[in-house]
């Protein structure tokens, strides 16, 4: 089951310094104020979405990688995958090996890895986003809180201070502060019943 989180980041510095994060994590159109693609850029080669089962079953054949399968026989795998028509059968084998060159040159196989593992979430975009005022913006997240991007935010611009605090729909929710590239202060409120 998918978990929405939102989250608030609050920018924290001279005029100038709030300036120049909005401008930097800015998107293109008049309600995209936070585009985690200018934070950490998805790799334009990575053409890949994500794999399907047949490609999964191929790629656990062929180099036993793929945790869709991990718990499956290699027998049960094989007779899956000798049930399916040849085109589908060189069709998945392709697209396995297109997936093992982009697993080498960029760590993720798939765009959607690749945001899992540099953004920290499942989206490829930011949703409902709001200026709340000139240095607080609120967006949604799914499966985690933003810490993964604004922490490379924060990297990027180590004297500003950003604040980031998150809720998701089971009332578990926290703050991180974030100054420096690093975490200053971590406070994480308990569930409510």
């Amino acid at each position: 089951m998918s978990t929405f989180y939102s989250n608030t980041l609050k920018i924290v510095g001279s005029d100038k310094q709030v300036s120049e994060v909005r401008k930097f994590i800015a998107g293109t159109g008049d309600t995209e104020f936070i585009d985690f693609n200018n934070i950490d850029p998805m790799p334009k080669e990575l053409k890949l979405e994500t794999i399907s089962g047949h490609e999964s079953m191929a790629i656990q054949l062929l180099w036993g990688q793929n945790s869709s399968y991990r718990n499956e026989s290699i027998e049960k795998i094989q007779l899956l995958f000798s049930g399916l028509g040849t085109q589908e059968q060189q069709r998945a084998i392709d697209i396995a090996f297109e997936y093992k060159n982009y697993k080498e040159e960029y760590g993720s196989g798939t765009q959607m890895e690749w945001i899992r593992q540099s953004w920290g979430t499942i989206w490829s975009e930011s949703y409902s986003q709001r200026l709340l005022n000139k240095d607080e913006i609120q967006f949604e997240t799914k499966n985690a809180s933003g810490k993964v991007i604004v922490d490379k935010l924060s990297q990027r611009f180590p004297d500003t201070e950003l604040r980031l605090q998150y809720w998701n729909e089971q009332d578990y929710s926290g703050e991180y502060v974030f100054k420096n590239g690093l975490i200053k202060e971590t406070e994480v409120w308990e569930m409510h019943p």
